[in-house]
């Protein structure tokens, strides 16, 4: 599978990343299933390109139609920061492995 970007805006470098339809519909939902329905929030465990591992926190907003999921700001931010990164760049979600 190819792996989806997302270019980051304002919110998403200085508070917390707005998770895209596609993350959540091709990727997130498929690995968490029916887990999603029963908690508000689930754990991701990521690895950049250069092997380091993340821990980031997927808030799922429970009313509504779309339940615009959001990576919460604590391990977001460290990610954002050590990466240097800012408006406009871009990040891309893949599952290359899961485990």
């Amino acid at each position: 599978m190819a792996g989806l970007p997302k270019w980051l805006t304002e919110s998403d470098v200085r508070a917390k990343l707005s998770v895209p339809k596609e993350w959540w519909d091709i990727i997130i939902r498929p690995l968490f299933g029916d887990e999603l329905d029963r908690r508000r929030e689930i754990k991701l465990w990521t690895v950049d390109g250069v092997g380091m591992f993340w821990e980031f926190r997927c808030a799922v907003r429970q009313k509504g139609r779309y339940k615009k999921p959001v990576l919460q700001s604590d391990g977001w931010l460290m990610f954002v920061n050590y990466e240097g990164l800012g408006v406009g760049d871009m990040v891309i979600l893949d599952t290359d492995q899961v485990c």
